[in-house]
Protein backbone atom coordinates (compact mmCIF):
# COMPACT_ATOMS: atom_id res chain seq x y z
CA UNK A 1 0.00 0.00 0.00
CA UNK A 2 1.87 3.04 -0.81
CA UNK A 3 0.13 6.67 0.55
CA UNK A 4 0.92 9.93 -0.13
CA UNK A 5 -0.33 13.61 0.63
CA UNK A 6 0.27 16.42 -1.45
CA UNK A 7 -0.58 20.41 -0.67
CA UNK A 8 -1.82 22.75 -3.97
CA UNK A 9 -2.26 26.63 -2.63
CA UNK A 10 -5.90 27.62 -2.92
CA UNK A 11 -5.85 30.70 -1.38
CA UNK A 12 -9.36 31.93 -2.30
CA UNK A 13 -10.21 28.75 0.00
CA UNK A 14 -8.61 30.01 2.78
CA UNK A 15 -9.61 33.49 3.13
CA UNK A 16 -9.81 34.70 6.55
CA UNK A 17 -13.36 35.66 7.78
CA UNK A 18 -13.81 39.52 6.90
CA UNK A 19 -12.81 38.50 3.20
CA UNK A 20 -15.13 35.72 2.98
CA UNK A 21 -17.75 37.98 4.04
CA UNK A 22 -16.95 40.81 1.25
CA UNK A 23 -16.32 37.74 -1.31
CA UNK A 24 -20.15 36.79 -0.56
CA UNK A 25 -21.80 39.69 -1.46
CA UNK A 26 -20.93 38.67 -5.17
CA UNK A 27 -22.40 35.31 -5.02
CA UNK A 28 -26.09 35.13 -5.35
CA UNK A 29 -27.98 35.13 -1.99
CA UNK A 30 -30.52 32.41 -4.02
CA UNK A 31 -29.13 29.01 -2.53
CA UNK A 32 -31.63 27.08 -4.47
CA UNK A 33 -28.80 25.46 -6.46
CA UNK A 34 -27.65 24.41 -3.67
CA UNK A 35 -30.33 22.95 -1.30
CA UNK A 36 -31.66 19.40 -0.99
CA UNK A 37 -34.95 19.96 -0.47
CA UNK A 38 -36.61 18.83 3.09
CA UNK A 39 -39.81 16.11 2.72
CA UNK A 40 -42.51 18.19 2.58
CA UNK A 41 -45.02 18.06 5.72
CA UNK A 42 -48.40 16.10 5.06
CA UNK A 43 -49.87 16.28 8.79
CA UNK A 44 -49.35 19.46 9.76
CA UNK A 45 -50.85 22.94 8.54
CA UNK A 46 -47.69 25.18 9.20
CA UNK A 47 -44.11 24.68 8.82
CA UNK A 48 -41.33 26.22 8.25
CA UNK A 49 -37.56 25.28 6.32
CA UNK A 50 -33.82 26.29 7.44
CA UNK A 51 -31.13 25.93 5.17
CA UNK A 52 -27.63 25.00 7.13
CA UNK A 53 -24.09 23.86 5.45
CA UNK A 54 -23.72 20.26 5.84
CA UNK A 55 -21.87 19.31 8.86
CA UNK A 56 -20.52 16.00 7.98
CA UNK A 57 -20.11 14.80 4.39
CA UNK A 58 -19.09 10.86 3.52
CA UNK A 59 -17.93 9.68 0.17
CA UNK A 60 -16.69 6.27 -1.82
CA UNK A 61 -14.22 5.19 -4.18
CA UNK A 62 -14.06 1.43 -5.56
CA UNK A 63 -10.36 1.33 -5.48
CA UNK A 64 -8.52 -1.00 -8.04
CA UNK A 65 -11.03 -2.88 -10.18
CA UNK A 66 -8.71 -5.53 -11.13
CA UNK A 67 -7.43 -6.35 -7.47
CA UNK A 68 -9.24 -8.31 -4.77
CA UNK A 69 -11.28 -11.27 -6.71
CA UNK A 70 -10.25 -14.59 -5.13
CA UNK A 71 -10.79 -16.40 -8.04
CA UNK A 72 -8.15 -18.95 -9.34
CA UNK A 73 -9.59 -18.68 -12.66
CA UNK A 74 -8.76 -15.11 -13.21
CA UNK A 75 -5.30 -14.11 -12.44
CA UNK A 76 -5.33 -10.35 -10.33
CA UNK A 77 -3.66 -7.34 -12.67
CA UNK A 78 -1.49 -5.27 -11.18
CA UNK A 79 -3.61 -1.57 -10.40
CA UNK A 80 -2.54 1.41 -8.62
CA UNK A 81 -5.60 4.31 -8.68
CA UNK A 82 -5.35 7.80 -6.73
CA UNK A 83 -8.22 9.25 -4.97
CA UNK A 84 -8.31 12.74 -4.17
CA UNK A 85 -10.39 15.27 -1.92
CA UNK A 86 -10.64 18.69 -2.37
CA UNK A 87 -12.58 21.97 -1.15
CA UNK A 88 -13.89 24.17 -3.10
CA UNK A 89 -12.93 28.57 -2.60
CA UNK A 90 -15.24 30.56 -1.40
CA UNK A 91 -15.90 31.78 -5.17
CA UNK A 92 -17.49 28.67 -5.59
CA UNK A 93 -19.82 28.28 -2.52
CA UNK A 94 -22.80 31.07 -1.35
CA UNK A 95 -21.35 33.53 0.79
CA UNK A 96 -24.09 32.61 3.72
CA UNK A 97 -22.97 29.13 3.71
CA UNK A 98 -19.13 29.98 4.58
CA UNK A 99 -20.26 32.31 7.62
CA UNK A 100 -22.46 29.40 8.75
CA UNK A 101 -19.87 26.71 8.18
CA UNK A 102 -18.78 25.84 11.62
CA UNK A 103 -17.43 22.83 13.65
CA UNK A 104 -14.03 20.98 14.00
CA UNK A 105 -12.97 20.53 10.46
CA UNK A 106 -10.68 17.66 8.80
CA UNK A 107 -11.51 15.65 5.53
CA UNK A 108 -10.10 12.18 6.20
CA UNK A 109 -9.30 9.32 3.58
CA UNK A 110 -8.65 5.69 4.81
CA UNK A 111 -8.87 2.42 2.77
CA UNK A 112 -11.71 0.21 3.40
CA UNK A 113 -10.65 -2.61 4.93
CA UNK A 114 -9.23 0.23 7.04
CA UNK A 115 -5.25 -0.43 7.59
CA UNK A 116 -3.30 1.45 10.49
CA UNK A 117 -2.70 4.33 8.45
CA UNK A 118 -4.86 7.36 7.17
CA UNK A 119 -4.69 10.10 5.34
CA UNK A 120 -6.08 13.70 6.66
CA UNK A 121 -6.39 17.53 6.02
CA UNK A 122 -7.56 20.06 8.40
CA UNK A 123 -7.51 23.22 6.10
CA UNK A 124 -9.85 24.55 2.91
CA UNK A 125 -5.95 24.81 1.12
CA UNK A 126 -5.18 20.91 1.64
CA UNK A 127 -5.41 18.65 -1.10
CA UNK A 128 -5.57 15.18 -0.14
CA UNK A 129 -4.32 11.97 -2.40
CA UNK A 130 -4.11 8.80 -1.36
CA UNK A 131 -2.69 5.93 -3.61
CA UNK A 132 -3.94 2.46 -3.54
CA UNK A 133 -2.59 -0.86 -4.82
CA UNK A 134 -4.13 -3.61 -3.12
CA UNK A 135 -7.66 -5.38 -2.85
CA UNK A 136 -9.08 -1.99 -1.36
CA UNK A 137 -11.93 0.94 -1.52
CA UNK A 138 -11.46 4.20 -0.04
CA UNK A 139 -13.84 6.09 2.32
CA UNK A 140 -13.80 9.96 2.02
CA UNK A 141 -14.99 11.65 5.48
CA UNK A 142 -15.25 15.34 5.82
CA UNK A 143 -16.53 17.15 9.36
CA UNK A 144 -17.31 20.64 9.58
CA UNK A 145 -16.64 23.71 7.72
CA UNK A 146 -14.75 21.39 5.59
CA UNK A 147 -17.52 19.62 4.01
CA UNK A 148 -19.82 21.69 2.14
CA UNK A 149 -18.75 20.84 -1.66
CA UNK A 150 -16.00 18.30 -1.00
CA UNK A 151 -15.02 16.88 -4.02
CA UNK A 152 -13.83 13.48 -3.81
CA UNK A 153 -11.98 11.33 -7.43
CA UNK A 154 -10.06 7.97 -7.95
CA UNK A 155 -7.52 7.78 -11.32
CA UNK A 156 -5.70 5.38 -12.91
CA UNK A 157 -3.42 5.39 -15.80
CA UNK A 158 -1.55 2.47 -17.14
CA UNK A 159 0.44 2.47 -20.57
CA UNK A 160 1.64 -1.03 -19.80
CA UNK A 161 1.29 -3.63 -22.47
CA UNK A 162 -1.63 -5.77 -21.31
CA UNK A 163 -2.91 -3.78 -18.54
CA UNK A 164 -3.28 -0.08 -20.67
CA UNK A 165 -6.15 1.78 -19.02
CA UNK A 166 -7.56 5.37 -18.11
CA UNK A 167 -9.75 5.78 -15.63
CA UNK A 168 -11.43 9.06 -14.16
CA UNK A 169 -14.48 9.09 -12.20
CA UNK A 170 -16.13 10.64 -9.87
CA UNK A 171 -16.50 8.96 -6.11
CA UNK A 172 -20.25 8.87 -5.07
CA UNK A 173 -22.37 8.26 -2.03
CA UNK A 174 -23.64 4.85 -0.38
CA UNK A 175 -27.26 4.68 -1.34
CA UNK A 176 -30.10 1.59 -1.29
CA UNK A 177 -29.90 0.87 -5.00
CA UNK A 178 -27.34 1.61 -7.94
CA UNK A 179 -28.00 1.36 -11.79
CA UNK A 180 -24.72 0.11 -13.54
CA UNK A 181 -24.57 0.37 -17.52
CA UNK A 182 -21.35 -1.14 -19.37
CA UNK A 183 -19.58 -4.03 -19.98
CA UNK A 184 -20.27 -6.70 -23.21
CA UNK A 185 -20.19 -10.30 -24.00
CA UNK A 186 -16.86 -10.32 -26.19
CA UNK A 187 -14.21 -13.26 -25.68
CA UNK A 188 -11.85 -12.16 -22.88
CA UNK A 189 -14.47 -9.54 -21.88
CA UNK A 190 -14.50 -9.25 -17.89
CA UNK A 191 -17.37 -6.69 -15.75
CA UNK A 192 -16.37 -6.99 -11.75
CA UNK A 193 -19.22 -5.07 -9.51
CA UNK A 194 -17.43 -4.01 -6.83
CA UNK A 195 -19.16 -3.18 -3.86
CA UNK A 196 -17.78 -1.11 -0.91
CA UNK A 197 -19.89 -1.27 2.84
CA UNK A 198 -18.81 1.80 4.64
CA UNK A 199 -20.73 0.73 7.70
CA UNK A 200 -19.84 -1.29 10.76
CA UNK A 201 -22.79 -3.74 10.10
CA UNK A 202 -23.10 -6.41 7.04
CA UNK A 203 -25.01 -5.88 4.36
CA UNK A 204 -26.92 -7.89 1.86
CA UNK A 205 -27.39 -7.18 -1.43
CA UNK A 206 -28.99 -8.70 -4.45
CA UNK A 207 -28.13 -7.62 -8.13
CA UNK A 208 -30.75 -8.07 -11.02
CA UNK A 209 -28.69 -8.49 -14.74
CA UNK A 210 -30.40 -7.29 -17.94
CA UNK A 211 -29.75 -8.15 -21.41
CA UNK A 212 -30.57 -8.61 -24.50
CA UNK A 213 -33.05 -11.95 -23.92
CA UNK A 214 -34.53 -10.41 -20.63
CA UNK A 215 -33.95 -10.18 -16.91
CA UNK A 216 -31.06 -13.25 -16.21
CA UNK A 217 -32.45 -15.58 -13.24
CA UNK A 218 -29.24 -16.41 -10.62
CA UNK A 219 -29.93 -17.81 -7.05
CA UNK A 220 -26.29 -16.75 -6.67
CA UNK A 221 -26.91 -13.44 -7.18
CA UNK A 222 -29.16 -12.75 -4.70
CA UNK A 223 -28.59 -12.47 -0.78
CA UNK A 224 -24.74 -11.55 -1.42
CA UNK A 225 -23.19 -10.58 2.17
CA UNK A 226 -20.44 -7.30 1.59
CA UNK A 227 -19.15 -7.89 5.31
CA UNK A 228 -19.13 -4.21 7.60
CA UNK A 229 -16.17 -2.03 6.27
CA UNK A 230 -15.09 -4.14 3.58
CA UNK A 231 -15.35 -4.66 0.17
CA UNK A 232 -16.41 -7.23 -2.08
CA UNK A 233 -16.08 -8.46 -5.71
CA UNK A 234 -18.38 -10.41 -7.80
CA UNK A 235 -17.88 -11.02 -11.21
CA UNK A 236 -20.65 -10.65 -13.62
CA UNK A 237 -20.15 -13.58 -15.70
CA UNK A 238 -20.47 -15.91 -12.49
CA UNK A 239 -24.11 -15.10 -11.88
CA UNK A 240 -25.03 -13.68 -15.32
CA UNK A 241 -23.09 -15.93 -18.25
CA UNK A 242 -23.27 -14.92 -22.08
CA UNK A 243 -24.55 -11.63 -21.27
CA UNK A 244 -24.33 -9.42 -24.45
CA UNK A 245 -25.16 -6.34 -23.41
CA UNK A 246 -25.46 -6.27 -19.52
CA UNK A 247 -27.26 -3.35 -17.32
CA UNK A 248 -26.96 -4.40 -13.53
CA UNK A 249 -29.27 -2.95 -10.69
CA UNK A 250 -27.99 -3.38 -7.34
CA UNK A 251 -30.33 -3.35 -4.23
CA UNK A 252 -29.56 -3.55 -1.24
CA UNK A 253 -31.85 -5.39 1.32
CA UNK A 254 -30.17 -3.86 4.68
CA UNK A 255 -28.24 -0.73 5.47
CA UNK A 256 -26.74 0.93 2.20
CA UNK A 257 -24.15 0.63 -0.26
CA UNK A 258 -21.86 1.55 -3.06
CA UNK A 259 -21.75 -0.31 -6.15
CA UNK A 260 -19.14 0.29 -9.14
CA UNK A 261 -18.50 -1.81 -12.56
CA UNK A 262 -15.59 -2.29 -13.83
CA UNK A 263 -14.94 -3.30 -17.76
CA UNK A 264 -11.70 -5.06 -18.86
CA UNK A 265 -11.62 -5.49 -22.40
CA UNK A 266 -9.02 -7.74 -24.08
CA UNK A 267 -8.76 -8.45 -27.51
CA UNK A 268 -6.42 -11.74 -27.24
CA UNK A 269 -3.45 -9.99 -26.03
CA UNK A 270 -4.46 -6.44 -27.20
CA UNK A 271 -5.70 -4.24 -25.21
CA UNK A 272 -9.49 -3.06 -26.04
CA UNK A 273 -10.36 -0.81 -23.17
CA UNK A 274 -10.43 -0.59 -19.25
CA UNK A 275 -13.40 1.42 -17.40
CA UNK A 276 -14.61 2.05 -14.14
CA UNK A 277 -18.55 3.16 -14.13
CA UNK A 278 -20.75 4.51 -11.50
CA UNK A 279 -24.11 4.50 -11.06
CA UNK A 280 -26.38 5.87 -13.81
CA UNK A 281 -29.16 8.07 -12.67
CA UNK A 282 -32.57 5.95 -11.89
CA UNK A 283 -34.93 4.94 -14.30
CA UNK A 284 -36.59 7.76 -15.88
CA UNK A 285 -38.90 9.27 -19.03
CA UNK A 286 -36.10 11.22 -20.44
CA UNK A 287 -32.25 10.83 -19.91
CA UNK A 288 -29.44 13.32 -21.03
CA UNK A 289 -25.89 12.28 -21.95
CA UNK A 290 -23.54 14.97 -22.56
CA UNK A 291 -19.96 15.40 -23.92
CA UNK A 292 -20.64 12.19 -26.64
CA UNK A 293 -17.07 12.34 -28.16
CA UNK A 294 -17.57 10.59 -31.67
CA UNK A 295 -13.65 10.18 -33.09
CA UNK A 296 -12.54 10.05 -36.29
CA UNK A 297 -11.60 6.43 -37.81
CA UNK A 298 -12.67 5.43 -34.27
CA UNK A 299 -14.42 1.78 -33.64
CA UNK A 300 -18.27 2.40 -33.47
CA UNK A 301 -19.47 3.78 -30.85
CA UNK A 302 -23.32 2.63 -29.48
CA UNK A 303 -26.09 3.66 -26.99
CA UNK A 304 -27.38 1.13 -24.32
CA UNK A 305 -30.64 1.44 -23.58
CA UNK A 306 -32.85 -0.85 -20.59
CA UNK A 307 -36.73 -0.81 -19.81
CA UNK A 308 -35.93 -2.35 -16.35
CA UNK A 309 -40.39 -2.32 -16.29
CA UNK A 310 -42.47 -5.04 -17.50
CA UNK A 311 -44.03 -2.87 -20.03
CA UNK A 312 -42.08 -2.23 -23.80
CA UNK A 313 -40.88 1.18 -24.24
CA UNK A 314 -40.72 3.32 -27.52
CA UNK A 315 -37.54 5.39 -27.32
CA UNK A 316 -36.76 8.13 -29.00
CA UNK A 317 -32.96 8.97 -29.22
CA UNK A 318 -31.97 12.65 -30.57
CA UNK A 319 -28.65 13.93 -31.17
CA UNK A 320 -27.80 17.48 -30.94
CA UNK A 321 -24.38 19.58 -31.56
CA UNK A 322 -22.94 22.90 -30.96
CA UNK A 323 -25.03 23.60 -34.47
CA UNK A 324 -28.43 22.00 -33.27
CA UNK A 325 -29.55 18.60 -33.98
CA UNK A 326 -28.38 15.93 -36.01
CA UNK A 327 -30.19 13.41 -37.71
CA UNK A 328 -29.95 9.53 -36.67
CA UNK A 329 -31.20 6.87 -38.42
CA UNK A 330 -32.19 4.71 -35.67
CA UNK A 331 -33.87 7.46 -33.71
CA UNK A 332 -36.88 5.44 -32.48
CA UNK A 333 -36.45 1.97 -31.33
CA UNK A 334 -38.79 -0.26 -29.24
CA UNK A 335 -37.56 -2.13 -26.35
CA UNK A 336 -39.58 -4.72 -24.61
CA UNK A 337 -39.87 -4.74 -21.33
CA UNK A 338 -37.15 -5.90 -18.82
CA UNK A 339 -34.81 -6.21 -21.97
CA UNK A 340 -32.05 -4.42 -23.10
CA UNK A 341 -30.99 -2.50 -26.56
CA UNK A 342 -28.03 -1.38 -28.19
CA UNK A 343 -28.39 1.13 -30.73
CA UNK A 344 -25.64 2.08 -33.16
CA UNK A 345 -24.52 5.26 -33.31
CA UNK A 346 -22.24 4.69 -36.68
CA UNK A 347 -24.12 7.47 -38.45
CA UNK A 348 -22.72 10.50 -36.44
CA UNK A 349 -19.80 11.76 -37.95
CA UNK A 350 -16.65 12.65 -35.69
CA UNK A 351 -17.63 15.24 -33.35
CA UNK A 352 -18.97 16.17 -29.61
CA UNK A 353 -22.55 15.48 -29.27
CA UNK A 354 -25.97 15.58 -25.93
CA UNK A 355 -28.27 12.61 -26.98
CA UNK A 356 -31.22 13.07 -25.62
CA UNK A 357 -32.78 9.44 -24.73
CA UNK A 358 -36.96 10.02 -24.24
CA UNK A 359 -39.29 7.28 -23.94
CA UNK A 360 -42.87 6.40 -23.10
CA UNK A 361 -42.18 4.39 -19.74
CA UNK A 362 -39.05 4.39 -17.84
CA UNK A 363 -35.45 3.67 -18.64
CA UNK A 364 -31.58 3.88 -17.99
CA UNK A 365 -29.08 4.78 -20.80
CA UNK A 366 -25.41 5.13 -21.12
CA UNK A 367 -22.98 5.46 -24.55
CA UNK A 368 -20.04 3.59 -25.26
CA UNK A 369 -17.09 4.90 -27.07
CA UNK A 370 -13.90 4.02 -28.57
CA UNK A 371 -10.59 5.28 -29.90
CA UNK A 372 -9.30 4.63 -33.13
CA UNK A 373 -7.33 1.47 -32.97
CA UNK A 374 -3.28 2.71 -32.94
CA UNK A 375 0.14 0.98 -32.58
CA UNK A 376 -0.71 -3.23 -32.17
CA UNK A 377 -4.67 -2.26 -32.42
CA UNK A 378 -4.74 -1.29 -28.95
CA UNK A 379 -7.56 1.45 -28.07
CA UNK A 380 -9.13 3.13 -25.76
CA UNK A 381 -12.89 2.39 -23.90
CA UNK A 382 -15.07 4.92 -21.80
CA UNK A 383 -18.31 4.56 -20.74
CA UNK A 384 -21.09 8.24 -20.22
CA UNK A 385 -23.85 7.43 -18.28
CA UNK A 386 -26.41 10.14 -18.44
CA UNK A 387 -25.82 12.94 -16.27
CA UNK A 388 -28.20 13.95 -13.79
CA UNK A 389 -29.42 18.06 -13.35
CA UNK A 390 -26.16 19.66 -11.93
CA UNK A 391 -26.64 21.40 -8.56
CA UNK A 392 -24.01 22.29 -5.68
CA UNK A 393 -20.64 22.68 -6.45
CA UNK A 394 -17.73 20.19 -8.18
CA UNK A 395 -14.29 20.55 -8.44
CA UNK A 396 -12.09 18.65 -11.26
CA UNK A 397 -8.83 17.17 -9.98
CA UNK A 398 -7.05 18.16 -13.38
CA UNK A 399 -3.69 17.27 -13.84
CA UNK A 400 -1.28 16.34 -16.47
CA UNK A 401 -0.85 12.78 -17.34
CA UNK A 402 1.14 11.11 -19.60
CA UNK A 403 3.98 13.88 -20.04
CA UNK A 404 1.87 16.40 -20.25
CA UNK A 405 0.26 15.04 -23.34
CA UNK A 406 -3.67 15.16 -22.44
CA UNK A 407 -6.49 17.06 -22.53
CA UNK A 408 -9.28 17.66 -19.98
CA UNK A 409 -12.89 18.78 -21.08
CA UNK A 410 -16.22 19.70 -19.80
CA UNK A 411 -19.45 18.97 -21.40
CA UNK A 412 -22.84 21.05 -20.52
CA UNK A 413 -26.10 20.54 -22.06
CA UNK A 414 -29.19 21.07 -21.23
CA UNK A 415 -33.25 20.36 -23.00
CA UNK A 416 -34.96 23.14 -21.12
CA UNK A 417 -36.63 25.34 -23.98
CA UNK A 418 -35.14 28.62 -22.41
CA UNK A 419 -31.48 27.20 -21.96
CA UNK A 420 -29.57 27.02 -18.60
CA UNK A 421 -26.34 28.69 -17.08
CA UNK A 422 -23.68 27.00 -15.03
CA UNK A 423 -21.04 29.41 -14.01
CA UNK A 424 -16.54 28.04 -13.86
CA UNK A 425 -14.67 29.25 -11.35
CA UNK A 426 -10.73 28.44 -12.48
CA UNK A 427 -7.95 28.81 -9.62
CA UNK A 428 -4.60 29.30 -10.86
CA UNK A 429 -1.32 28.14 -9.31
CA UNK A 430 -0.81 31.17 -7.31
CA UNK A 431 -4.16 31.19 -5.99
CA UNK A 432 -5.96 33.89 -7.81
CA UNK A 433 -9.87 32.63 -8.75
CA UNK A 434 -11.24 33.98 -12.14
CA UNK A 435 -15.10 33.04 -12.38
CA UNK A 436 -16.96 32.53 -15.92
CA UNK A 437 -20.66 32.33 -16.42
CA UNK A 438 -21.55 29.52 -19.53
CA UNK A 439 -24.51 30.07 -21.34
CA UNK A 440 -25.47 26.78 -22.57
CA UNK A 441 -28.61 26.71 -25.02
CA UNK A 442 -31.15 24.67 -25.80
CA UNK A 443 -29.77 21.93 -28.05
CA UNK A 444 -26.53 23.04 -28.29
CA UNK A 445 -24.69 21.39 -26.43
CA UNK A 446 -21.35 23.79 -24.99
CA UNK A 447 -17.46 22.36 -24.39
CA UNK A 448 -15.07 24.02 -22.43
CA UNK A 449 -11.46 23.09 -22.82
CA UNK A 450 -9.36 23.12 -18.84
CA UNK A 451 -6.29 23.33 -18.04
CA UNK A 452 -4.02 21.68 -15.97
CA UNK A 453 -2.30 24.01 -14.28
CA UNK A 454 -6.03 24.89 -13.07
CA UNK A 455 -8.41 24.13 -10.56
CA UNK A 456 -11.42 24.16 -12.35
CA UNK A 457 -14.63 24.42 -9.90
CA UNK A 458 -18.64 24.27 -11.78
CA UNK A 459 -21.21 26.09 -9.19
CA UNK A 460 -24.52 28.08 -9.86
CA UNK A 461 -25.91 25.94 -12.47
CA UNK A 462 -29.60 26.86 -13.35
CA UNK A 463 -31.98 25.56 -16.24
CA UNK A 464 -31.62 21.59 -16.25
CA UNK A 465 -27.61 21.94 -17.11
CA UNK A 466 -25.95 18.13 -17.11
CA UNK A 467 -22.48 18.19 -17.72
CA UNK A 468 -19.70 15.74 -18.20
CA UNK A 469 -16.09 15.58 -18.26
CA UNK A 470 -14.33 13.47 -20.82
CA UNK A 471 -10.15 12.56 -20.26
CA UNK A 472 -7.83 12.23 -22.72
CA UNK A 473 -4.16 10.89 -22.52
CA UNK A 474 -1.87 9.04 -25.24
CA UNK A 475 1.46 7.66 -25.62
CA UNK A 476 3.00 6.46 -29.05
CA UNK A 477 0.57 3.66 -28.74
CA UNK A 478 -2.78 5.51 -29.05
CA UNK A 479 -4.74 7.10 -27.01
CA UNK A 480 -6.75 6.12 -23.77
CA UNK A 481 -10.08 8.02 -23.41
CA UNK A 482 -12.30 8.48 -19.84
CA UNK A 483 -15.80 10.43 -19.07
CA UNK A 484 -16.88 10.73 -15.85
CA UNK A 485 -20.69 12.30 -15.76
CA UNK A 486 -21.05 15.10 -13.00
CA UNK A 487 -23.10 15.46 -9.93
CA UNK A 488 -22.66 18.18 -7.62
CA UNK A 489 -21.63 17.66 -4.12
CA UNK A 490 -23.57 18.97 -1.40
CA UNK A 491 -23.32 22.59 0.25
CA UNK A 492 -26.79 22.76 1.88
CA UNK A 493 -29.64 20.97 4.11
CA UNK A 494 -32.91 21.91 4.31
CA UNK A 495 -34.37 21.47 7.84
CA UNK A 496 -38.06 20.94 8.10
CA UNK A 497 -39.52 22.23 11.48
CA UNK A 498 -42.98 21.56 12.47
CA UNK A 499 -45.34 23.73 14.45
CA UNK A 500 -48.96 21.85 15.19
CA UNK A 501 -51.48 24.45 14.12
CA UNK A 502 -53.01 25.68 17.38
CA UNK A 503 -56.15 26.68 17.82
Amino acid sequence: MTRSKGWMPAAAACLALAAVVAASSQIPQDLSWGVQAADPATTTEQTSVSVKPVGAAQLICPGPQQQGLENAAVPEQEQTVRVEAIHPPAEAIPGIVLEQAQGASEVAIQDVPESAETVTGTDAADRIELLIDGPQGALVKATGALSPGISTWQSHLAFTEGRRGLEVMQCGEAATEHWLIGGGGEPARLERLVLVNPSADPVTVDISVYGVDGLASSTSSQGVVVPGNDRAIVLLDAIAPGQSSPVVRVQAASGEIAAYLGDRWMDGTTGAGLETLGSAPEPALEQLIPGVVIREDAAGASLRVAVPGADSGIVTVSAFSADGQVELQQDVTVVEGEHVEDISLADLPSGTYSLQVTSDVPAVAAAQVRTAPGEDDETGLAWLSAAPEFDGALGVPVRALADGNSAWTLHMATTDADGGSISLARVAQDGVVSVEEITVPAGQPVSVEISADDQSWLFGANGGVRSMLSVRASDDTGDLIAASPLRGSTLTRGLTQVRPDLP
